[in-house]
């Protein structure tokens, strides 16, 4: 690599993170300070906590990996959240460049910058959202057995339901041809379903006995169809974010109508869970980021090198062009931190 070359890619990759903080900015998510005084201390132990609040212990892995820090307040908690996200897009990244090209990793770079993705992932930082983004896009570039098994296994400690539904709408673009590697698949499943086993036990050894589908029950259908049809207005547009027009020419060169309508529908079914939930831009969000990766990388391997940069380019330039509003309970909202919050605040 010739010195000129690096510094135009490291140019991108700063351009590209500049981009990223100003469109997301940066909050702490909800639970953190909880994660980190009760459940961190507590472990391998699980603190008692009121049955609604239980499924809240569904999703240990971040204060398991924060335990291994000793990070134990919530400024900690979050820097360690922090970090597994970096070391989540470098390994990606690498993986990008190995199976594909840098080409292509500057690509997936830009559409993740310009992602609803990577608004709810800086927004709440400190959520679990980062291991079942992270630990899902490595599914998606799995070709070795041994890294979907433990990918699958970690993934149920992160949200076991959101895993199962990302491993479906994947297998079914395995039958439909779009994802060649369903073999990966069948040994992601395996270890999720595994690890579900392991949770379970674990869980009951700790008293666990409810979940989020008893949350669901006490709250109700109706109240999470309300915040769900206050959200939509919002929602629909931002819930690609502006990466929605690399993902619109991707299905649209899709080689059949077959696949476009297949695909599309597998988006519009991801609604259904986050009309179940009141975090509506978080849900879509993480489960559809495997699905994009994959009509991404689709298109990139039947596209012009040159036709890659220029959508790269747009995208980077859209993101630079609106701010990542995210949806919550109905209502939508900037990062606690992101600039033109504080700008109107100041």
């Amino acid at each position: 690599m010739t010195f000129s070359l690096f510094i135009r890619r490291a140019g991108w990759v700063v351009v590209g993170l500049l981009v990223l903080l100003w469109r997301a900015g940066y909050g702490s998510f909800p639970d953190s300070e909880f994660l980190a005084t009760e459940i961190v201390p507590s472990l391998p132990s699980l603190p008692q906590v009121p049955p609604l609040a239980q499924f809240t212990l569904s999703s240990p892995i971040g204060a398991v990996v924060a335990s291994l820090f000793r990070a134990t307040t919530e400024t900690s908690f979050n820097l360690v959240q922090l970090g597994v996200l970096i070391a989540f897009v470098v390994a990606i990244g690498v993986l990008l460049c190995r199976r594909y090209d840098y080409r292509t990793a500057a690509f997936l770079g830009a559409a993740f910058v310009g992602s609803q993705t990577s608004v709810i992932l800086l927004a709440w930082i400190g959520s679990y959202d980062v291991f079942t983004v992270g630990l899902s896009s490595l599914i998606v570039l799995a070709r070795h057995r041994w890294l979907a098994l433990t990918a699958g296994f970690l993934l149920t400690f992160a949200a076991f339901e959101q895993g199962l539904i990302v491993l479906a709408m994947l297998g079914i673009l395995a039958v439909i041809g779009m994802f060649a590697h369903w073999r990966m698949l069948l040994w992601a499943a395996g270890g999720l379903l595994v690890a579900r086993l392991v949770q379970q036990i674990w869980l009951s050894a700790n008293h666990v006995t409810h979940g989020r589908m008893y949350f669901f029950q006490q709250t109700g259908l109706d109240a999470f169809l309300e915040q769900f049809w206050k959200s939509l207005p919002w929602l629909l547009p931002t819930g690609l974010g502006v990466t929605i027009v690399a993902v619109v020419l991707a299905v649209a060169s899709e080689p059949s109508w077959r696949n476009r309508i297949i695909v599309i529908s597998l988006f519009v079914a991801c609604l259904i869970p986050v009309a179940m939930t009141f975090d509506q831009s978080r849900v879509f969000a993480v489960l559809t980021w495997p699905l994009v990766m994959v009509l991404l990388l689709r298109y990139a391997e039947r596209t012009a090198p040159k036709d890659i940069e220029r959508v790269s380019m747009l995208t980077l330039g859209l993101a630079a062009l609106l701010p990542g509003i995210f949806v919550w309970t109905g209502k939508a909202q900037l990062a606690k931190h992101h600039l033109l919050r504080v700008l109107k605040n100041w």
